[in-house]
């Protein structure tokens, strides 16, 4: 680990901080910005869907790959809702990946934004890390 940069923060800090009980959907992305935004993750997560895309609201028109993967289950008043995570990825990346879903992958990156609502995480690769 280099020296001035913070360890990987665990799934179920940033989970329960942003979505869980004491969480209120309005706080949660300021919550995420001064506590989360930025912080190098190394998470598994079960593969839902690998995606191709020209436009996002949170990549912007950086047209590319995410895979979207179940990270947690939050307890709500009426049972458990999932935490998902958006993830940037190279078409390199995104052709192993599609085969896989449904199976645990394991994915690193920077945490990058939050939906509150729809109960998302989204995740680019570290800038020192080369598109590939």
């Amino acid at each position: 680990m280099k020296l001035g940069k913070k360890p990987s923060v665990a799934i179920q800090v940033v989970c329960e901080a942003c979505f869980g009980d004491n969480a209120l959907d309005y706080e949660s992305e300021r919550t995420f910005a001064e506590r989360f935004s930025g912080r190098a993750i190394r998470w598994r997560g079960v593969l839902k869907s690998v995606e191709t895309f020209s436009y996002d609201h949170v990549f912007g028109n950086e047209r590319g790959f995410r895979a979207i993967l179940d990270i947690y289950e939050i307890s709500e008043r009426f049972g458990k809702r999932p935490v998902q995570a958006v993830v940037l990825m190279s078409p390199e990346q995104a052709e192993e990946w599609k085969t896989d879903l449904n199976a645990e992958r394991e994915f690193t990156g920077v945490l990058t934004a939050l939906k509150p609502y729809s109960r998302k995480l989204y995740v680019k690769r570290p800038s020192s890390e080369p598109a590939k």
